[in-house]
């Protein structure tokens, strides 16, 4: 059992530390004696036998046949324990010290001399019997030889001699000089002088124990290198080959033949044991893990639909074998001719802007519509080129991202007005829209600039204005494209008893500007299906508060537009004799007016049913210049002519039928007087207004831009005819006159006349119009038929919605309405009703930090007529994706009714629609995304290859076993999963022992730890923790902690520097582990949190052979090395991770200082990137501590769970001189936008209220560690 461990692993438990070498059957056996052991055996068992020679006469005994053999020598050695004679001698130290009379003193010194004496004999010995051994071919493996031992010889005869000189001869012990005469031959000195003069002989002799412990310590490493050589030689040599004397010969192969025996009588442990655990209780050998793969159908032309039934199988080629490896369907398979053109996402995000203030308001909310367009993956293609950046699944929030890891736009919405009314060429044009809102959504509009207000402590009126005169981007509709309206202003009534609340966009066009003209889709883009001049509303997506925010929850319930228009010159002119050309001066009754002679102005896009004002500005040209006006002018004319003598009647022309009838005419003078002192001069301009629209109806409708191509007259012309005086102009009257005149002035002697003026010809310098047209539209559709009155076009990401003709009952949003926030878009092409779809989801793992959230149920729906029609329960028949957790396929059976045309995305396009309402909380990230999807499954009992083939590469499938005319081609684009083989003996073993200890009642972190460890074998170390032991908790309301670790690689190294499980195994551990603890403990299981650490120092490199070597070069390698020694485990398989661990600075510093190419470090210190837990404002704020700042002697993770590594890059500054230098802060601009650094907008919104200066522009900078 593994009742050995330790309740806790401080850094975590691997893998590798669950394994115990007692948990070996082979790690004792019931006859456990190997060779060494046999031979020891039989060397003592040899010194029981004399040995008799030919006189019979005892010649010593038998063990010189044993030890003559430098093999069995050399096995002896191996068996001997060399604590035998270490424990000996501290008995004897220890004697000596507890000895009390001179007696007891002498005789345990003795003793050490004696037992000093036989331990250096018996090595001498050894090393002589090696020398003279047979087999001398061997001996060169033992470096040491009896001249070795000469020195400590010495050393013991000296400290004898002087320990008679202290005690007498009772110490005295014998030296055979004859056999040592190696020794005694040669002269020597004193070493040393063991027995020191003190005042006792006792304490004299304990002061000569430490010499007498540097001797055995000497002579004991002799013997351990001795024994050491010998066992590692026992344990790498082999006889095979080898040439022995003939009976040891025998001996050896009898030894060799009795290891065979023992198996069978070892074997009976590893029989009990299975016996008892396997047959007994019934636990099994955990069975092998089957892997499956995800293919993708290529269908034969002109095959599809057809059906891949369960069980097909599939041939897989394994590298080095000639047998294939078989795999079968999982399932049958509808294949169809599907295919996935295009893909889309749409992400609302919806975060907090501004915090309330407490007990005063809620948190103000900002939402923000993202966009995102990826490209389709054709398989080919993907095998080629490999997979692209990954993307998002269903969008992500982009607002603190770096520019470079964006992977969405913002998107542009809006609300497009199309309106008749609209279209104007040219003069001063003043627009006026107003739109009419729902009272109940206006409250929640006011609710949320009531939070805005008092979080901002602005007056809820200038807040007002202010947003909604930042929301739009307000273009309209011209010849070249869309004009940009740079200036506008927004005005909001709120709702009264009455009324509803009311907001108005006004804005002005310049008679300079351009027209607005009709849509083109060729010029303005969208593809609306639309003849009528636009008015686009796009949301400003640059607002301190984006507008979608507050515009989303408007209802419109009318529209009203208004269009001023001041001195306008487009129309056509024509009198009762010609046409005219209004660019000139021109004659509107001809060159002979009479009474009923007219003036036709025609425009249809001014004279309509929207009319409701207008005016006539005549500028004259030529007018009679008389004081008295057109009666002086006409003085003569036996004819009342004043200036007020000439009057008009305006009338409408529709369809040729001229009103208002007589009776009901108005008339207008025809030139205006300016009275000045009495005088009655004439006006240049004559202005006609105060027109009764009443009686003249223009029923009409306008021509837009066809009206310039209109030759005739009959639509939208107003006509001016001269209904008085009878006379008119005095044309008939000027020949009677004159001739009057003429004769009169022949006759003699009477006063002369004058003669006439002749007639005034009215001569029209330039005419202009002011006019006013509106409309009104409820906008519910009960009362309108009328598509050319007003058209609403919701502006999506994608495309558009016509949601209001005049015909439609339903509400009518101001912009496209938020449905759900997370959203994926799949675009296809042959698509058929009720028939199977089968995708398959590509995902990049998600390696989110914590499991904390249940993933939430994906909807599935489908585009008809630009509605979503969700899926039927039954719709979806297989999700292997547990909700786009992990990769897998996901088969859909296709409704009714889903067809094309839909224009809020491509109406070539079927749309099917995978959502969320509300944000992921799994952040999946897409890599592809391929239709015709199988999973085949790995065929059992296949254990005629190895265990690597439980992870097939791609591109090993190469087809059917069978003959599939339907299938082109069966593609493999990724490697198979979730293979295991089958449980060896040693992991049986482990686990068995496991459940012995904990009983499957987890209790304690060790029983959690090995637990997780053994359901998860791709899991390579687990740290678990609870929230007593630590005083950081990573999340609130969990009481046990697992931070796990992945195994990338089967020899335990590691790919990445950030080691991360992914999601859909963390939810695998949290529901084995909450399903196996108290229904009271809350568990979560997270990933590590891997915090950077970057070096900050000054340093000089060395010069090699006289020359620097490059900078650029020893900044490298640098960098490289402090990599290696922070993230050790990166480069060394057997370096295990250390969570919760410390890094100590003058530990790394001191492994930089002995690098070879540096020379000197100075200004040494370390930072740490780490994030904390805000809980005031919700979110988890980048810190760093700056060893130059906090002085500490080491660091360690902000959490428990955290593990240190390497930042990407570290300050390292060269210098020329070693010159000691403290160390200094690190700022910003020692940091890298974007991988220290993260730049982000104000956590407090600014308005134009108190907008600063250019000069003034702020910025948040935030560490960011990642």
């Amino acid at each position: 059992m593994a009742t050995e461990l330790k309740p806790e692993i401080k850094d975590g438990m691997s893998q590798s530390e669950r394994y115990l070498a007692s948990l070996d059957t082979s790690y004792f056996g019931i006859d456990e004696k190997d060779a060494p052991d046999l031979f020891r055996l039989l060397y003592e068992l040899c010194g029981q036998f004399n040995y008799y020679d030919e006189t019979n006469n005892i010649q010593g005994d038998w063990q010189d046949f044993l030890s003559s053999d430098i093999e069995i020598l050399i096995a002896l050695l191996a068996s001997i324990d060399s604590r035998t004679s270490t424990d000996l001698y501290k008995k004897l130290t220890n004697a000596l010290k507890l000895s009390e009379s001179q007696q007891e003193l002498t005789g345990c010194l003795k003793s050490i001399f004696l037992f000093i004496q036989g331990f250096t004999v018996l090595q001498i010995e050894f090393h002589k019997r090696l020398e003279m051994a047979n087999n001398l071919g061997r001996s060169n493996h033992f470096e040491l030889t009896r001249e070795t031992f000469v020195h400590d010889l010495q050393r013991l005869y000296d400290y004898n001699r002087n320990a008679i000189d202290l005690l007498g001869d009772e110490v005295m012990i014998q030296f055979d000089y004859q056999s040592f005469s190696f020794v005694f031959e040669r002269n020597y000195e004193v070493i040393d002088e063991p027995f020191h003069k003190s005042t006792t002989t006792r304490e004299r002799v304990m002061l000569s124990i430490p010499y007498f412990d540097s001797l055995v310590a000497d002579l004991e490493a002799k013997f351990t290198k001795l024994l050491s050589t010998a066992r590692q030689y026992v344990k790498t040599q082999s006889n095979d080959g080898d040439i022995f004397d003939p009976h040891i010969a025998l001996l050896i192969s009898f030894l060799e033949l009795y290891a065979h025996l023992q198996q069978p009588v070892n074997r009976l442990l590893q029989k009990h044991l299975d016996y008892f655990y396997k047959d007994i209780i019934g636990i099994k050998n955990k069975q092998e893990q089957l892997d499956r793969i995800h293919l993708i159908v290529e269908p034969a032309p002109a095959s599809t639909p057809f059906m891949l039934n369960k069980g097909e199988q599939i041939v897989t080629e394994v590298d080095g074998f000639q047998e294939k490896l078989i795999y079968t369907l999982a399932n049958n398979v509808e294949i169809t001719a599907t295919q996935v053109k295009e893909l889309k996402t749409v992400f609302i995000s919806n975060k907090i802007q501004l915090k309330g203030k407490t007990g005063s308001s809620l948190d103000v909310k900002e939402l923000q519509v993202y966009q995102g367009n990826y490209p389709s993956s054709v398989p080919d293609t993907f095998q080629k080129n490999g997979a692209s950046f990954p993307w998002p699944l269903l969008g992500e929030d982009q607002s603190e991202l770096p520019f470079q890891q964006k992977t969405m736009d913002q998107a542009d919405i809006g609300l497009l007005v199309a309106s008749p009314l609209l279209y104007q060429v040219d003069g001063q044009r003043n627009f006026s829209i107003k739109f009419f809102i729902k009272p109940d959504s206006c409250v929640l509009f006011d609710e949320q600039v009531t939070g805005m207000s008092k979080a901002l402590d602005v007056d809820k009126g200038v807040l007002i204005l202010e947003l909604l005169n930042q929301s739009f981007d307000v273009t309209v509709t011209g010849a070249s494209g869309w004009v940009a309206i740079k200036h506008y202003a927004v005005s909001y009534a709120p709702a009264t008893a009455t009324s509803s609340c009311c907001m108005e966009i006004k804005f002005k066009m310049n008679s300079n500007e351009e027209a607005v003209t009709t849509y083109n889709p060729l010029v303005h883009g969208h593809d609306l299906n639309l003849q009528l001049p636009a008015l686009r509303l796009l949301l400003n997506n640059s607002s301190f508060h984006n507008p979608y925010t507050f515009l989303s929850y408007f209802i419109i319930e009318r529209v009203t537009i208004k269009v001023d228009v001041r001195e306008s010159e487009h129309f056509k002119l024509r009198n009762n004799l010609v046409d005219l050309h209004g660019k000139a001066p021109f004659q509107p009754f001809g060159p002979a007016p009479v009474r009923g002679s007219y003036l036709d102005i025609n425009n249809s896009n001014i004279f309509n049913r929207y009319l409701c004002n207008f005016r006539l500005q005549f500028y004259w040209f030529d007018l009679p210049a008389d004081e008295n006006g057109f009666a002086g002018y006409y003085q003569g004319y036996q004819y009342p002519f004043t200036n007020e003598s000439f009057k008009i009647t305006l009338r409408s022309n529709t369809n040729s039928k001229i009103t208002p009838g007589t009776e009901e005419k108005q008339l207008f003078s025809l030139f205006e007087p300016q009275s000045t002192h009495g005088k009655a001069l004439l006006k240049n301009q004559t202005t006609i207004n105060r027109i009764d629209l009443k009686r003249i109806k223009f029923e009409n409708t306008p021509k837009l831009d066809l009206d310039d191509t209109n030759e005739d007259f009959k639509q939208g012309t107003l006509r001016v005819e001269l209904t008085q005086p009878d006379e008119a102009f005095g044309n008939r009257l000027y020949t009677k006159t004159f001739i009057e005149v003429a004769e009169h002035n022949a006759r003699r002697f009477v006063k002369k006349k004058d003669a006439p003026n002749p007639p005034y010809i009215p001569v029209v310098k330039s005419l202009s119009i002011d006019y006013t047209l509106e409309h009104s539209e409820l906008i519910n559709g009960s009362t309108q038929d009328n598509k050319d009155d007003l058209v609403l076009f919701h502006l999506y990401p994608f495309g558009y919605d016509e949601f209001y003709n005049g015909k439609n009952l339903k509400d009518n949003f101001f912009v496209p309405p938020p449905n759900h926030e997370s959203n994926l878009f799949l675009g296809l092409s042959g698509l058929v009703e009720n028939q199977e779809l089968s995708l398959l989801f590509q995902l990049a793992e998600a390696n989110l930090h914590h499991s904390m959230h249940e993933p939430e149920v994906i909807n599935w729906s489908c585009l008809v007529k630009n509605k979503w029609i969700q899926f039927p329960a039954s719709g979806v028949l297989i999700d292997t994706t547990n909700n786009f957790m992990n990769t897998g396929v996901v088969t859909l059976k296709i409704p009714d009714g889903i067809a094309k045309g839909n224009t809020i995305l491509n109406p070539d396009l079927y749309w099917i629609r995978a959502s969320l309402p509300c944000a992921s909380s799994l952040k999946s990230k897409m890599i592809a995304i391929f239709p015709q999807a199988v999973i085949a499954v790995r065929e059992p009992g296949q254990s005629n290859f190895p265990d690597s083939t439980y992870i097939s590469p791609k591109g090993s499938v190469k087809g059917f076993r069978g003959s599939v005319p339907a299938v082109k081609n069966l593609i493999q684009l990724f490697p198979s999963f979730g293979g295991y083989p089958k449980e060896s003996d040693r992991q049986y073993n482990i686990r068995v022992s496991e459940r012995l200890r904990h009983k499957q009642r987890l209790l304690s972190v060790l029983d959690i730890s090995q637990a997780v460890l053994d359901a998860f074998p791709q899991i390579m170390m687990v740290k678990c923790y609870g929230t007593a032991d630590h005083d950081h908790v990573i999340l609130p309301g969990v009481n046990i902690h697992l931070v796990v670790i992945p195994k990338e690689r089967e020899d335990g190294s590691f790919i990445s520097q950030e080691p991360r499980v992914s999601l859909s195994v963390l939810y695998a551990i949290k529901k084995f582990i909450t399903g196996s603890v108290s229904d009271f403990i809350n568990v979560e299981v997270g990933n590590p949190i891997y915090e950077r650490i970057m070096v900050v120092a000054k340093v000089k490199f060395k010069s090699v052979d006289n020359e620097l070597q490059s900078d650029g070069y020893n900044i490298k390698q640098m960098n490289q090395d402090i990599k290696k020694y922070i993230s050790a485990w990166l480069y060394d398989a057997k370096a295990d991770f250390k969570m919760g661990s410390k890094i100590y600075i003058l530990e790394i510093l001191n492994y930089l200082q002995h690098q070879p190419y540096i020379d000197y470090i100075t200004g040494f210190s370390l930072v740490h990137f780490f994030k904390v837990w805000n809980q005031k404002e919700g979110r988890l704020d980048a810190q760093l501590t700056d060893t130059s700042v906090d002085l500490t002697d080491s660091l360690q993770g902000s959490v428990p769970g955290a593990i240190l590594i390497s930042a990407d890059d570290h300050l390292l500054t060269i210098i020329e001189q070693s010159k000691p230098e403290k160390p200094t802060k690190s700022g910003i601009g020692d940091f890298s936008i974007g991988s220290d650094l993260l730049i982000i907008q104000p956590s407090e919104i600014k308005t134009n209220i108190d907008t600063p200066s250019d000069a003034e522009d702020l910025y948040d900078f935030t560490v960011n560690p990642h």
